[in-house]
């Protein structure tokens, strides 16, 4: 209502527009106009921020929008709400705006999402940061000093062992996606753009893997050749 009324809405007006459509009462005192949910919930709870997989979303790092919302502030939990409520003192630097709404850094959100998290998704979360270019090693090692007991934290230093500020090439998400299958099943790391005569291929090192994977590869630049193919 706050905002409303900077822009010229009384108590109601604000509620007759509610009535014929042009405002949509989101919670108490709190309307959308094409707001996301997150910033609704922000409000509701002034004075608070999108955090943990909502966070998570505004930054970029799932392929899927979750559908709970999580916001994290100061004050009590006031009751049911349609909402999750974390509660945590949030430095300055740990807050920032994403897309225009109130939401913790991305180191805090990597941090809060690792406790309900695999490390391997944890280790996604951060590739997926470092190829957004807003991952910050230095920041994260920060934070991690500074909130020793953290139930996320021993996921994420995890992760953080096997970071690489250098990844390996990738032509694809593809390409990205089967290296970080490999990995999780802990598997030898793939050789990726390895040359096979005059192809470029993908998969698993060959003085490494059975026999069978090069069989597989020969019969693969067969049935190329078979089909006059020119290849790359």
């Amino acid at each position: 209502m706050r905002q409303l009324a900077e822009l010229g809405y009384g108590r109601n007006a604000a509620h007759k527009a509610a009535r014929v459509g042009r405002l949509h009462r989101v919670h108490r005192g709190v309307y959308a106009v094409g707001h996301r949910r997150c910033m609704a919930a922000v409000l509701a709870s002034y004075p608070s921020v999108a955090s943990h997989l909502s966070a998570a979303w505004l930054w970029g790092l799932l392929r899927s929008r979750p559908d709970r919302i999580d916001i994290t502030g100061r004050g009590p939990r006031h009751g049911a709400r349609p909402f999750v409520v974390h509660r945590s003192e949030l430095a300055p630097g740990d807050r920032c705006r994403v897309d225009g709404i109130p939401a913790t850094s991305l180191s805090w959100t990597i941090l809060d999402v690792a406790i309900t998290s695999r490390r391997e998704t944890v280790g996604r979360h951060i590739r997926i940061a470092d190829e957004l270019k807003v991952f910050d090693l230095r920041e994260m090692h920060d934070l991690l000093d500074r909130t020793k007991g953290h139930r996320g934290q021993a996921k994420v230093s995890a992760a953080l062992d096997i970071y690489e500020e250098d990844p390996p090439f990738t032509r694809s998400g593809l390409e990205r996606r089967f290296l970080e299958l490999t990995r999780e099943a802990g598997l030898p790391e793939p050789a990726m753009l390895a040359g096979i005569e005059t192809t470029r291929v993908t998969g698993p090192r060959l003085d490494r893997e059975p026999a069978a994977v090069v069989e597989s590869v020969r019969r693969h630049l067969a049935r190329r050749a078979g089909r006059g193919g020119a290849t790359r």
